[in-house]
Formats: structure tokens, C-alpha cells, sequence
């Protein structure tokens, strides 16, 4: 693993890749996984006064403003390192993927930030 990567574990054998400077403070929640259409993300429960909601890492690590989403440049949505994050206007997304039709890597071929 390169001195810049760490790994962290979410269960269901993933794996999310973040930067080393972000991997303390990321530690302090309980990530999980889920999958959405062909991608698999990490995310945390938070439990508010009022509501309970999911926060998930890669918008966390990219400081994603509420009105914006995150774009994982490499398509591989378990590296949330932030030179792999970009946060965009959602219509700018959909331009992206249309622009750049590449498919979707999944995560089953993934083992690592060795292979990042």
C-alpha cells in the first residue's frame, strides 16, 4: 500500500481507499456499505436531535456542498482519496458520464490501493 493510502473497512469484504491525512478522522464513525445501481459506496448513520440520516464518505472527504454531488474521476467509487474526488453540479455529471462513456468499473475486481 502506497505511505499516501490507507484502507478502511465497511463489511460485506469491501474496502474504501482514502488518503492517509483523512484516515483519523474518518476512524472516529462507523462506516457500513451499500450498493446503488452497480456501485458500492461507504457511508456512516448519524443520529441527529431530530432525524437520522446516512452521510456518506465521499462526500465527506470532498466537503460536498448540499447542492452539489460528488464525482469519482477513475468511476471506482470505493477510492475516495481526494485527488480522485470532484464535486459537481448534477447536470454537470450527467454531461460527464455522457461525455465519457466508460463503463462502470466494479468493485469485485478491486483488491486494493496496490492496484490504484
Amino acid at each position: 500500500m502506497n505511505d499516501d493510502a490507507r484502507e478502511i473497512y465497511l463489511g460485506q469484504g469491501k474496502w474504501a481507499v482514502v488518503d492517509a491525512a483523512s484516515y483519523p478522522s474518518l476512524l472516529k464513525y462507523a462506516w457500513r456499505v451499500e450498493k446503488k445501481k452497480r456501485s458500492w459506496y461507504a457511508y456512516t448513520v448519524i443520529k441527529g436531535h431530530k432525524r437520522t440520516f446516512k452521510l456518506y464518505m465521499h462526500r465527506l472527504v470532498a466537503s460536498t456542498p448540499a447542492n452539489m454531488i460528488t464525482h469519482h474521476k477513475n468511476r471506482i467509487s470505493l477510492d475516495n482519496r481526494r485527488r480522485n474526488l470532484q464535486n459537481m453540479l448534477r447536470s454537470d455529471h450527467k454531461i460527464e458520464h455522457l461525455d465519457n462513456p466508460i463503463k462502470v468499473r466494479t468493485q469485485g475486481t478491486f483488491t486494493g490501493p496496490a492496484e490504484l
